[in-house]
């Protein structure tokens, strides 16, 4: 299939072949949904961590008499019910971590990007570069590409490490970079717009053909 290559002042420049393995493929909305969930899992650290009232220090002399006093009757000054006391149930540290086979993976991306073709969502670039990394030559020079993110936010995919364009952007909060071989499923499925330089599809394209074959 082919798709418009956009210029740097907003008009259609050209073409670029894409495969349709990559890039026409069916939605899966079961293996688009197992591949998020194991990669936001894998995010968590997992570090919180309760005492219960075995661990919670004092407590050992029950606090008064169990009968005679019209109180209720308790055993520690430690138990979940009082202040100072132990956590019922509470989290201790834990692995969430979840794996997916590659293909799986591999797979979720060429179906999110898919969607994201049909729906016109993807943009293809030509290359460009900039001369320092200032964030007002970056909007000057992209302004136009930039004005197609209608809302939430762009996800920029470079060929390769460009530290005058991503130190440039950064400032942006509606824009984030990545190189075309470091994309994350995360990232991918809530850009509203995905913004691939020629280069960088191309990339990305024969990264994983081969794969594919």
């Amino acid at each position: 299939m082919e798709l418009d290559v956009i210029g740097l002042d907003g008009k259609v420049k050209g073409k670029v072949e894409v495969s349709d393995e990559i890039f026409n493929q069916e939605y899966n909305n079961d293996l688009v949904y197992k591949v998020l969930v194991a990669e936001l899992a894998n995010l968590r650290q997992g570090t919180s961590s309760t005492k219960t009232r075995g661990e919670v220090r004092g407590g050992g002399r029950k606090p008064w008499r169990q009968k005679g006093t019209g109180r209720a009757r308790h055993g520690s000054i430690r138990s979940p019910i009082w202040v100072g006391g132990g956590i019922a149930h509470g989290p201790k540290p834990r692995d969430y971590s979840q794996k997916v086979p590659k293909k799986m993976k591999r797979k979720a991306f060429f179906v999110i990007l898919s969607a994201k073709t049909r729906e016109k969502d993807l943009i293809v670039v030509e290359d460009f570069s900039l001369q320092s990394y200032k964030t007002r030559e970056f909007v000057k020079v992209f302004g136009n590409v930039l004005k197609m993110i209608d809302k939430g936010f762009g996800l920029l995919v470079l060929p390769s490490v460009d530290r005058n364009i991503v130190l440039s952007s950064r400032n942006l909060p509606f824009l984030k970079t990545s190189v075309f071989n470091n994309l994350n499923v995360r990232d991918v499925f809530y850009s509203s717009k995905i913004i691939f330089t020629e280069s960088s599809i191309k990339n990305y394209e024969n990264m994983y053909l081969e794969k594919v074959k």
